[in-house]
C-alpha cells in the first residue's frame, strides 16, 4: 500500500514585533515586576526568532548589571499621570553614586483600558530595555571608539537619505509617517525619532518594521559578511540578499558588538569616565574593551 506522508504546514514568521496580547493585559502582567523580569518576558513572548534573539541578549546584559547591583527602577504611569509624545523613557544617570537607570511605560487610561497614549507593547518594552543595555557603552565610550563611530557614520547616511526621499516623495511607510512629522514638527523634526542620535538609530533600528523596512533597502557595501546569528535572523526574517550588506545589517552588527561585550568591559567604560556599574572593577581590570 502507498500511504501519503503527512507534511506539516510551516507558517512563516511574522516581521513586527507585535504580539497578541492587548496592552493593557500587558500592562497587568509587567506591574510591579523588576527590570530582569520583564527583560525575560520579553524573550518568552517573543513573535519571532529575530525578536528571541535581540532578547536573548538584553537578558544576558540586564542580569550582569542585576549581579553587579545596578539600580534598575521601573515605573508605569496610568490616566491622566501618562506624558504625551512618548509611549515610553529610559533614563540613564551617573556620577559619584554609580549608574542608575529608571524605566517608565505609559500603561492604561482612567479606566483601565488601552488607549493612544498606552505604550505596554512588545515592541516598546524592547525599545526601552535596549537602552537600557546600551547606553553606558553609547554615552560613556569616546566618540572615537570604533561602534560610535560606525552608528554615527550610519546615522548620518540613513538620515541623508531621509531628506532626498522627503523631497522626492518616495512612497514608502516610514517617509510618509515622517512627511507627516515634518509637517506638524517643521522646526524639529530631523530630531525625531530614529534621527535623534545613535541611540535611536539602534534601537529604531532593532525594533520598528516600518524603519527596519526603509534601511534594509540603503545599500551600504557590496561585500558579502559573515553575520553572526543576531544578525543572520534578521537577514533570513527580513529576506535580505546576503551579497549586499544594508544600513539595517551594521545598526545590527554594531548592536551584537555592543551587548554581546563582557560587562566586566562595560564597568570599566564607566569608571575610566569617571563613575562605576554596580560592582567596582578595580585599576586590574581597567583595561580597554576586548575586541574581535
Amino acid at each position: 500500500t502507498f500511504t501519503t506522508p503527512i507534511v506539516e504546514e510551516v507558517k512563516p514568521e511574522r516581521v513586527e514585533f507585535v504580539i497578541d496580547k492587548n496592552p493593557a493585559e500587558i500592562a497587568k502582567e509587567i506591574k510591579g515586576k523588576n527590570v530582569p523580569w520583564i527583560a525575560q518576558w520579553l524573550v518568552d513572548n517573543a513573535p519571532n526568532s529575530a525578536a528571541k534573539a535581540i532578547a536573548e541578549k538584553i537578558v544576558d546584559r540586564i542580569t550582569d548589571y542585576d549581579k553587579r547591583g545596578v539600580p534598575m527602577t521601573v515605573v508605569i504611569r496610568n490616566g491622566a499621570n501618562r506624558p504625551r509624545g512618548a509611549y515610553g523613557s529610559s533614563k540613564i544617570s551617573w556620577g559619584s553614586e554609580g549608574i542608575k537607570f529608571r524605566v517608565t511605560f505609559n500603561g492604561v487610561d482612567a479606566k483601565g483600558k488601552a488607549d493612544r497614549l498606552t505604550g505596554t507593547t512588545y515592541e516598546t518594552i524592547m525599545h526601552e530595555l535596549l537602552h537600557v543595555a546600551t547606553q553606558p557603552q553609547l554615552y560613556l565610550l569616546p566618540e572615537s571608539a570604533p561602534e560610535v563611530k560606525e552608528l554615527q557614520r550610519l546615522l548620518d547616511l540613513v538620515n541623508k537619505k531621509i531628506v532626498a526621499d522627503i523631497a522626492a516623495n518616495v512612497d514608502h511607510p516610514f517617509i510618509r509617517m515622517m512627511q507627516r512629522q515634518k509637517a506638524a514638527s517643521p522646526k524639529a523634526w530631523k530630531k525625531f525619532g530614529p534621527m535623534k542620535n545613535v541611540h535611536e538609530i539602534l534601537t529604531w533600528g532593532l525594533t520598528d518594521p516600518e524603519y527596519q523596512s526603509y534601511i534594509s533597502q540603503i545599500q551600504v557595501t557590496p561585500q558579502q559578511s559573515a553575520f553572526t546569528k543576531f544578525v543572520d535572523v534578521l537577514r533570513k526574517l527580513l529576506g535580505l540578499d546576503p551579497k549586499y550588506q544594508t544600513a539595517l545589517e551594521q545598526v545590527a552588527m554594531v548592536a551584537e558588538e555592543l551587548i554581546s561585550e563582557p560587562g566586566v568591559n562595560v564597568a570599566a567604560v564607566a569608571e575610566r569616565a569617571g563613575t562605576f556599574l554596580g560592582t567596582r572593577v578595580g585599576p586590574q581590570q581597567k583595561g580597554a574593551p576586548s575586541e574581535t
